[in-house]
């Protein structure tokens, strides 16, 4: 019986590590976004790719919609699905919100906003879990048999920390720009 016990207790251990194990994998895999899919330093490369399409196919879709002689710029999708008082009710935020990522076609400046504010914020979560990890094979140091020295690993540690920290601070004033750009843009190029 007692041996019975033991390899019970062995089973459901090893089920459970399994299930550990599997888990942290996956919270890699989950998300909307493609940098989301990844735990490399590589994300930064791949969230500044998806943050400038966002932009770049905003702003080709305004330059269409103002080249239709009917609509123009009295095109729906160049305003905001919102008004002031729609944000005085109850949720109004938040429903504007929901409005503007469900409707990936309004490309007026809360909307575009609204939707690179949402992959900003999953993208700092996204940093935030990378520098919380220390997965060896990600910093690049499975490359020899032995393992790697506490030394070394602190060092890339830290220097993908560093490159973390720094890509956080650049990120934010770079949207911050792109996004005053952009609405320059929507006052700007109706009127030319």
């Amino acid at each position: 019986m007692k041996f019975f016990k033991k390899i019970l207790a062995t089973l459901i251990t090893a089920l459970l590590t399994t299930m550990v194990i599997y888990g942290g994998y996956t919270i890699y895999a989950a998300g909307k976004y493609d940098f989301e899919k990844n735990k490399t330093l590589n994300t930064i490369a791949l969230y500044h790719n998806e943050m400038n399409n966002l932009f770049n196919k905003s702003l080709a879709k305004v330059a269409l919609i103002l080249k239709d002689p009917e609509k123009g710029i009295l095109n729906p999708s160049l305003q905001s699905p919102c008004v002031a008082s729609d944000f005085q009710k109850p949720n109004g935020a938040g429903n504007c919100e929901k409005k503007c990522r469900d409707d990936a076609e309004n490309v007026s400046t809360y909307c575009v906003s609204v939707r690179a504010l949402d992959m900003y914020m999953a993208y700092m979560i996204h940093l935030g879990k990378i520098q919380s990890s220390i997965d060896i094979e990600c910093l690049g140091l499975t490359s020899g048999l032995l393992a790697p020295t506490t030394n070394l690993i602190y060092t890339a540690l830290s220097a993908r920390d560093e490159k973390i920290n720094q890509d956080i601070e650049d990120s934010r004033r770079l949207l911050e720009a792109t996004l005053s750009a952009y609405n320059e843009f929507m006052i700007a190029y109706p009127i030319h």
